[in-house]
């Protein structure tokens, strides 16, 4: 009996050590995300952009990436490639982007750089990213969202 009782013991101390240190950190979000990003034009109309993240994320919960937007005016399709660097705690992400390229914005139009927070959410196939971006030179902002397919557990 007194070896059933250490062994116990034993197990109940790993396992006391262990999980919180995996409650702790933050789900790794290394991948590509694609969706949208909508900015709302007016009140009235909000405009739907495609919109892709390809992040990395260190150790330490840092994250470096690109994100890319498109859009397509009387036929002529636009796009630009931002750098981004950010942070995610507890399930958030933090980020800024700055202006890497670009071939143009369309006719009377610019490109914002955006910043925001994104809630890390997962289901069964695949994770999603979603929240408020802000804009330096887009005051009205918007909203991101966009997923990341997850392989299928058997």
């Amino acid at each position: 009996m007194p070896l059933y009782g250490r062994t116990a013991c034993w197990y109940a101390c790993l396992l006391a050590t262990i999980i919180p240190a995996v409650k702790a950190q933050s789900p790794n979000i290394t991948g590509t995300w694609t969706g949208q990003l909508t900015e709302p034009a007016d009140p009235l109309q909000v405009t739907i952009f495609p919109f892709e993240m390809d992040l990395v994320e260190n150790a330490d919960g840092e994250v470096a990436g690109i994100t890319s937007i498109s859009s397509q005016y009387n036929g002529a399709q636009y796009s630009a490639v931002f750098s981004l660097i950010g942070q995610i705690e507890n399930g958030t992400l933090t980020f800024q982007d700055s202006f890497l390229s670009s071939p143009g914005a369309p006719p009377g139009a610019y490109w914002c750089t955006d910043s925001g927070q994104l809630t890390f959410s997962i289901g069964p196939n695949s994770a999603t990213l979603n929240g408020p971006w802000q804009g330096t030179n887009c005051p009205a902002g918007g909203t991101i969202m966009v997923t990341r397919t997850t392989a299928l557990q058997t």
